[in-house]
């Protein structure tokens, strides 16, 4: 059976209609499907953009995890690189061949599967941290209270968690909750 293969989404963020519907030609030549939101990369033409448009840019690739990708004039792409240095933002000269900018924009799309994956890494990092908070401020509630020493109170929270088959966190909850944390 053959793989089906996915159609990378490109949200073309462009205010000129002419080069718009040129660009989701050349791009549906190349295997991409054009998209009004919600792509897996976010192309933008400078030349057809309002001004601010670097600023503009730079937040929305701050704000998603689709690859970005900005089409510039040549003699706009130096300043369009260090307009928009630090942002994560891919900027490609508009006269750059559709094999190039195909490749680029695939390039784009595994940078944004990459980011994705990092932040979902962060938030899993985040929750494990704030429950190791919990756990601490527990323990710390049995020493002062209880008169445990800290590795009595790490293995009253351990045991209670194994025993009810539940997280060391919701131990630790409860354990705040009775002393009306």
């Amino acid at each position: 059976m053959a793989e089906v293969k996915a159609l990378i989404r490109v949200q073309l963020c462009c205010d000129c209609e002419a080069a718009r519907q040129k660009l989701e030609e050349e791009l549906a030549r190349c295997g991409f499907e054009c998209v009004r939101e919600g792509g897996d990369v976010i192309l933008a033409v400078a030349a057809a953009m309002r001004g601010g448009w670097q600023s503009r840019l730079a937040e929305l690739a701050r704000r998603t995890d689709a690859g970005v990708v900005a089409l510039v004039q040549c003699c706009d792409r130096q300043a369009a690189e260090r307009g928009l240095e630090g942002s994560g933002v891919a900027v490609l000269p508009g006269d750059a061949p559709a094999e190039i900018l195909a490749e680029v924009l695939r390039i784009a799309a595994k940078t944004g599967e990459r980011l994705c994956a990092v932040r979902d890494e962060l938030c899993r990092t985040r929750e494990k941290l704030r429950g190791e908070k919990i756990v601490a401020r527990a323990k710390l509630l049995l020493v002062e209270r209880r008169g445990m020493t800290e590795s009595e109170a790490h293995r009253r929270i351990e045991k209670a968690a194994m025993d009810g088959r539940t997280t060391r966190c919701e131990i630790a909850l409860a354990i705040l909750k009775e002393y009306g944390f």
